[in-house]
């Protein structure tokens, strides 16, 4: 039963963790638009395919967002409480600290709840949407803006194009060499004045084909038209690695085949159990916030604050370090590497608590 002590700490959260959830999101988003201008040709993909490029790569940032969140509320609300002598008020009336922070629990629950379903469920089909998105405009972006005479990889063919001209979604192309290696010693060569890309497929108008095994030619023929009916996949520009796409019985499945086929399964069991490691530290990082907020009520105003957020900082780098470096090449077992970094927010709230007593 939430009392008015509760709803009175609530309050004080509620401004700064929404504030600070949605600020974090944006942030990342921004990150993704940039990337975006950066590397690929904007001008032939519509605006309304630009913002859903960013929204849905913005559920794979909230195991990182939800988080630093829940910090960000819970030491800003807890030192503005502290520093104006109102901890100090409600110790004082035989209120313990813990009792103080049960709201800040609650809200931390919760917001693990959120990040364990976003995890589970939203990443996983964002991260199916944002690869079909790539797919229908990643190209044109990419191609479009490819400088004279560049080689680029179209797996499973090589590309040279002497010029790209726009059209809409669609590329009209000049002056075109594709090649491709069907086996060892065996090469395919394209040459065509012109053709175009529209919707996965590519159309070479008039194309020489030479085929040259060893140092021989074997054969050269002109047809009228080519047409590669595929879309070309875009593997260096689609972030992610493929677990990130599963849900966790998916994954769960997929441990199980791999073991039982005897198959290195470390990189799955890794995303599985930081889902639920990253999960769980938006309690612990909401309960650290409000103590070391109390710990340090008598310096500055942020001293708390900005405490939290470096040990938020030191949290990310131990995680990434335990589960990309130490788990996945099996320095330590999947579920210890998860969860270790999960020891500092531990460390650094015990010894926080063990000073304020």
């Amino acid at each position: 039963m939430i009392r008015k002590l509760d709803w009175y700490v609530l309050k004080e959260m509620f401004v700064p963790l929404i504030a600070g959830t949605v600020m974090i999101g944006l942030l990342f988003m921004s990150n993704e638009l940039i990337w975006a201008f950066k590397n690929l040709d904007l001008k032939g993909i519509p605006l309304e395919a630009i913002l859903k490029f960013a929204f849905l790569s913005l559920p794979k940032w909230y195991l990182l967002v939800f988080p630093m969140g829940v910090t960000f509320g819970s030491s800003l609300a807890i030192s503005r409480l502290a520093r104006e002598g109102e901890v100090t008020a409600m110790r004082a009336a035989g209120i313990s600290i813990w009792r103080i922070l049960r709201i800040v629990g609650v809200v931390g629950v919760v917001f693990a709840g959120l990040s364990f379903y976003n995890s589970d469920k939203v990443t996983p089909w964002a991260g199916r949407e944002y690869k079909k998105l790539v797919l229908d405009f990643g190209t044109v972006g990419v191609v479009g803006k490819i400088e004279q005479n560049q080689t680029i990889n179209l797996a499973p063919y090589s590309a040279n194009i002497g010029q790209v001209i726009q059209d809409g979604q669609d590329l009209i192309l000049k002056d075109i060499l594709l090649y491709e290696r069907p086996k060892p010693g065996q090469v395919y060569f394209y040459s065509a004045p012109t053709g175009r890309y529209s919707a996965g497929v590519w159309t070479i108008d008039t194309p020489e084909i030479r085929i040259i095994e060893g140092e021989s030619l074997i054969m050269v023929n002109r047809v009228k038209q080519l047409t590669i009916n595929q879309r070309i996949v875009l593997s260096d520009f689609i972030p992610g690695q493929s677990e990130k796409e599963r849900t966790n019985k998916q994954l769960w499945d997929d441990i199980l085949a791999l073991k039982k086929a005897k198959v290195n399964a470390r990189r799955s069991e890794v995303e599985f159990y930081s889902r639920f490691a990253g999960a769980a530290t938006c309690l612990g990082f909401a309960l650290m916030g409000g103590i070391l907020a109390i710990r340090f009520r008598r310096g500055s105003a942020f001293q708390g604050f900005l405490i939290s957020l470096a040990t938020v900082w030191m949290y990310f780098n131990a995680q990434i370090v335990a589960t990309e470096v130490i788990g996945r090449n099996g320095w330590l077992d999947p579920m210890l590497a998860a969860w270790s970094p999960v020891a500092l927010i531990v460390l650094v709230t015990g010894i926080a608590l063990w000073r304020i007593e």
